[in-house]
């Protein structure tokens, strides 16, 4: 919980069997699954232009929270967004 993931990018996915779309964000070595719940916070970032410029950079990265999702009765993840340089 208290690591801080760099985040490479971030897409929209059409290939869910849940839903029509889902959030990802990048990493060096492999794509991470956002929550469907994070859909908005993720169509944000892509339309902010600052944002995008943050995480070229590096500079945008991401801690894990757990929660639980009453749909599937278990403990799931979710991203918290951080600025990777702000003290």
């Amino acid at each position: 919980p208290d690591h801080i993931w760099t985040i490479r990018g971030v897409y929209i996915g059409t290939k869910s069997i849940y839903d029509d779309e889902t959030p990802l964000i990048a990493l060096d070595d492999r794509y991470v699954n956002l929550p469907v719940h994070q859909l908005d916070a993720v169509k944000a970032i892509l339309a902010d232009p600052k944002l995008i410029a943050q995480i070229k950079r590096g500079e945008a990265g991401f801690k894990i929270e757990t929660y639980f999702q009453k749909r599937f009765q278990k403990q799931c993840y979710s991203a918290v967004f951080v600025d990777k340089d702000a003290d």
